[in-house]
């Protein structure tokens, strides 16, 4: 005789454990499903939907055309401006090396100048006879003459060649001054300021004031 399943309390135990314990299936909003082995929503890369409908995939993080465009376009134009910002400090870096250099040779020539002045125990004066006037200086052993001509100072000892000292001169003028005391020769002297690629003259101005006293005439 064969007994039936439902009187023995054994054959509870032979069932599935997945029949006897069920596990509900929770869906997005955490209720069961109340079927077992039923799962109403599928997990994917693309997120949760449901089992009888196809996935509605959302929308990625990207870059539309015209931003790619737009961001090309700030890209260059602020290329164009480094590149403008470099070229314009060259052309001042090379201005400012080239008016340095006039400014060094200016220093010279006006400590030259002032120790011709000392020197020239004789007298000095200008002459006129020339085509162009001459500031002589006259030494114990030699004459010393200084001209301006053409944008440069020229510098002559005695009856020797005339050499050019210093050039792209904007203007130059050698006055006498009385002091109470002393004799004083006023040089005023001013350069051309070095232009360079798009640098614009007349932001430098070199201009030079030297003195130097007048040494006492020796008899003749």
């Amino acid at each position: 005789m064969k007994t039936s399943s439902r009187l023995n309390p054994k054959s509870e135990d032979r069932r599935p454990k997945q029949i006897r314990n069920p596990k509900p299936q929770y869906s997005v909003f955490g209720v069961s499903s109340g079927r077992v082995g039923w799962n109403p929503f599928r997990a994917s890369a693309f997120g949760l939907w449901s089992s009888g409908f196809a996935p509605v995939r959302s929308r990625q993080g990207g870059y539309l055309l015209v931003e790619a465009l737009v961001y090309i376009g700030l890209v260059f134009l602020l290329l164009g401006i480094g590149t403008a910002a470099m070229f314009r400090t060259i052309d001042n870096s090379v201005a400012l090396r080239r008016n340095a250099d006039d400014i060094s040779r200016a220093v010279h020539l006006g400590e030259l100048w002032r120790g011709d002045v000392r020197t020239a125990t004789h007298g000095i004066r200008f002459d006129k006879s020339a085509d162009e006037p001459l500031f002589r200086l006259e030494g114990d052993s030699s004459e010393v003459d200084y001209r301006y001509s053409q944008d440069a100072i020229y510098r002559r000892i005695g009856d020797g060649p005339w050499s050019r000292v210093l050039e792209r001169v904007q203007s130059s003028s050698m006055e006498r001054e009385q002091r109470p005391t002393v004799t004083v020769w006023r040089w005023e002297l001013e350069l051309r300021p070095q232009t360079h690629g798009s640098f614009k003259p007349g932001r430098v101005r070199p201009l030079f004031t030297f003195l130097a006293v007048e040494p006492e005439l020796k008899s003749q």
